[in-house]
């Protein structure tokens, strides 16, 4: 599977995903959050 995202698409979905973590008083949520977040590196260190 190719993703091909740009750095600023990148930065945006990571500050979205800030965003949305800092506004929520879902705190089991967070697991899914981490998870995203390990998979951003990984598409980080692919797009390196």
């Amino acid at each position: 599977m190719e993703l091909n995202f740009d750095d600023k698409e990148v930065d945006d979905i990571k500050r979205a995903l800030i965003i949305a973590m800092q506004s929520s008083d879902h705190w089991s949520m967070t697991p899914l959050f981490d998870r995203i977040e390990k998979i951003l590196e990984k598409i980080e260190a692919q797009m390196n």
